[in-house]
């Protein structure tokens, strides 16, 4: 099954063009935002791009009286670092070797 760049973006919770352009940058086969990944490499990108830490955000509120009520409460934030993702491996090129030429004799 393909996925498309986009649902990839949808499903992080950012912008199309910027992650397109990153895997562009990588090195992946994307050309726009709607080209297909296939379902391998876009596992590899959805468990770097999806990978989320707990955040406690604190709010301070205050009563009439001198108390001071602090809510805290867990908010699951996601690690969107595009640089964790490597590019995929490239084919490698064979090697040229040129041989000397022999010099002419005479």
């Amino acid at each position: 099954m393909k996925v498309r760049v986009y649902e990839l973006a949808k499903e992080a919770g950012m912008d199309s063009k910027t992650l397109t352009a990153k895997l562009i940058e990588l090195g992946y086969n994307v050309k726009t935002h709607s080209s297909s990944l296939d379902e391998e490499v876009a596992a590899e990108i959805r468990e770097k791009l999806l990978q989320t830490h707990v955040e406690v955000q604190e709010k301070r509120i205050q009563t009439k009286g001198r108390t001071t009520v602090i809510r805290r409460r867990k908010k699951t934030v996601p690690d969107i670092d595009l640089s964790k993702i490597t590019p995929p491996p490239k084919p490698e090129e064979p090697e040229i070797t040129e041989e000397p030429e022999e010099a002419p004799t005479a």
